[in-house]
């Protein structure tokens, strides 16, 4: 048995394997943050729950076995990131609200990058065109000439955009989003947490995306990143004062999984193994997240156990078929981070 030093704090990490990113999604119980109660996760980070995704997310992600979670691509509100969990049992299915419709088309232009993969806004559509039975989309990406003109044109900073003309005015779903509208140009920029820069490298797609004559992990802005840089998590948390081989909980106050799993994780403490408590509302242990974890994290629920030392993530609680706490089993994890 590894013992390791307690830390007030809570945190540690590193990250062993590279390309692969080594991080294992685990089908076990957990808990979402807004059917448990909370309504606001500061994250990607940074990101509290706000109203808008309510609107534009419809989370299907009703388990028909207990113990799955399911969680659905999501674009988190804001740069930070913020994000929605997740949880069995059970998950809720949010309202669509509005269903307004104008006379005329409403007219919207996505401006998205087809070489974002996590930036498939599908669902955002649909719930739109549940809004806004007149609405008439077209859609530009970013590598053509139209596409690269029209970004640079309106300043706009990430992708996806969603740009409404002013027909959006006469809709009668009008109301549902005006206070997520900005103005760009003579667009209104629907605010969704769009976080994808166009202009930046993509450490693992054989391009040179920024134009620097240099692809992939070959280019220094790569270095930080998992893929590239096997450390890259634990050189991330040192920032933070946080050791190779602390244990993150990452977890919510309103999670009911979470609450069955803090005493193993405290009893796991008196032996002298570290764990980083970071709890969702918590902006100073979000920036741990947001910072270091939240592009490789494979899920968004809690609660969830990250190794920072290797990259390991178990998605949801550790639990027995009888669905009791199984403290042996997230000692075999916490062993295994140690040991890796």
């Amino acid at each position: 048995m590894a013992k390791k030093k307690k830390t007030e704090g809570k945190v540690k990490g590193k990250s062993k394997e590279v390309v692969e990113k080594t991080i294992k999604k685990e089908k076990i119980e957990g808990c979402p943050l807004g059917a448990c109660g909370d309504k606001k996760l500061i994250a990607y980070g940074a990101i509290g729950i706000i109203v808008i995704l309510s609107l534009l997310y419809l989370l299907s992600g009703n388990s028909s076995s207990p113990g799955t979670i399911t969680s659905t691509t999501t674009i988190t509100p804001e740069v930070t990131t913020t994000t929605i969990a997740t949880e069995q049992p059970p998950v809720t299915t949010n309202p669509v609200v509005g269903n307004g419709s104008g006379a005329e088309n409403i007219h919207l232009i996505v401006l998205n990058d087809e070489r974002c993969a996590e930036c498939d806004i599908t669902m955002v559509l649909g719930q739109l065109k549940t809004m806004f039975t007149e609405l008439s989309v077209t859609e530009l990406d970013y590598g053509s000439d139209e596409g690269k003109d029209l970004y640079t044109e309106l300043g706009i900073d990430y992708l996806p955009a969603l740009l409404f003309d002013d027909s959006v005015k006469s809709s009668d779903g009008y109301s549902n989003i005006e206070n997520y509208l900005e103005p760009k140009g003579k667009y209104h920029s629907l605010n969704i947490g769009a976080g994808f820069d166009p202009n930046a490298e993509i450490c693992d797609n054989g391009i040179d995306d920024n134009g620097d004559g240099i692809a992939d992990c070959e280019d220094p802005k790569c270095a930080s990143k998992l893929i590239c840089n096997k450390d890259a998590i634990v050189e991330c948390a040192k920032q933070y004062d946080i050791e190779a081989d602390t244990i993150i909980f990452y977890h919510s106050t309103g999670c009911s999984w979470c609450k069955t799993m803090m005493p193993g994780v405290e009893n796991l403490e008196k032996e002298g193994y570290d764990f980083y408590w970071a709890e969702g509302s918590d902006a100073e242990s979000m920036k741990v997240i947001d910072k270091c974890i939240r592009e490789y994290m494979t899920a968004d629920g809690v609660p969830q156990f990250i190794c920072m030392k290797n990259g390991d993530i178990h998605v949801g609680a550790f639990t027995d078929a009888n669905r009791n706490m199984d403290e042996a089993a997230l000692k075999k994890f916490a062993d295994d981070c140690i040991a890796s």
